[in-house]
């Protein structure tokens, strides 16, 4: 009995050889663009993280930039003020 199951066995994949062997091959196929999916979403976050630290960095200079424009402005004006009141003095 086993040995007619061994050779129903051994005929099905010499009937099926062809299509077995192009499914495994598709199978290899998908797995490895499943590795190439893996690693290409590996590199997108990674640069998608640099990206985002780049952003930040940027955001907090930029934010930084305004706060010393805000200060110089302030300082303009003081002094400004401080003129203006001396030539009132001078003129006055």
């Amino acid at each position: 009995m086993l040995k007619h199951a061994k050779h129903l066995d051994a005929v099905t994949d010499q009937k099926d050889g062809l299509p077995r062997q192009q499914a495994l091959e598709l199978i290899d196929r998908l797995e490895q663009e499943a590795s190439d999916c893996k690693q290409l979403i590996q590199y997108n976050e990674a640069v998608q993280a640099r990206q985002k630290q780049e952003f930040e960095n940027a955001k907090a200079a930029s934010v930084k930039m305004i706060q010393d424009a805000e200060e110089r402005l302030a300082q303009t004006r003081r002094v400004l003020t401080e003129k203006v009141a001396q030539l009132a003095e001078l003129e006055g």
